[in-house]
């Protein structure tokens, strides 16, 4: 005679048709098999698998320790890959031309027989940023140099003292 084990959190106090963990359905090979041409989200995947796996704790610290390193290459990946794919999304006309120029200078690829796409992912992996971060030069050239709070307060107090003398 089989026994039925009660599920308090469903409304009828059965196990939810299709939705068991002990009826196991494989994830399809192809989703858990990564290329150099896999997607950050397949990336991410199998990073959350591994991080999920380290949060269970190694005995060994030798498999602990090579673990954090794929998770970290995994890591590098998903980032690589979400820039990558940012780049060709969000860049407009004008990234696209600068992308060509950077190209132009900075490689021996010719293109002419690139695409748009192609331009912004090569141009990207030799170096090319479409939003660079500013050089302390340049972050130096604007305004006036920032003032302290002591000297912002004694122009201010003699302000004051003018006004009320």
């Amino acid at each position: 005679m089989q026994t039925a084990t009660t599920f308090p959190h469903t409304p009828t106090r059965e196990q939810p048709k299709g939705i068991s963990i002990t009826e196991h359905k494989p994830i399809p090979y192809h989703l858990m098999e990564l290329t150099p041409e896999s997607t950050w989200k397949q990336f991410s995947v199998a990073l959350a698998r591994k991080l999920m796996t380290l949060s269970h704790g190694f005995n060994n610290d030798q498999v602990k320790e090579e673990s954090l390193k794929e998770a970290l290459i995994l890591t590098t990946h998903v980032w690589t890959k979400q820039r990558l794919e940012a780049v060709v999304m969000e860049s407009t006309s004008d990234d696209e031309d600068r992308a060509a120029d950077f190209l132009e200078e900075n490689s021996e690829h010719n293109i002419t027989d690139m695409n748009r796409e192609d331009i912004l992912i090569t141009a990207t992996k030799l170096g090319w940023e479409r939003d660079p971060e500013p050089t302390d030069a340049e972050l130096t050239n604007y305004g006036e140099p920032p003032i302290t709070l002591d000297e912002m307060h004694t122009k201010a107090y003699k302000q004051h003292i003018q006004l009320h003398s």
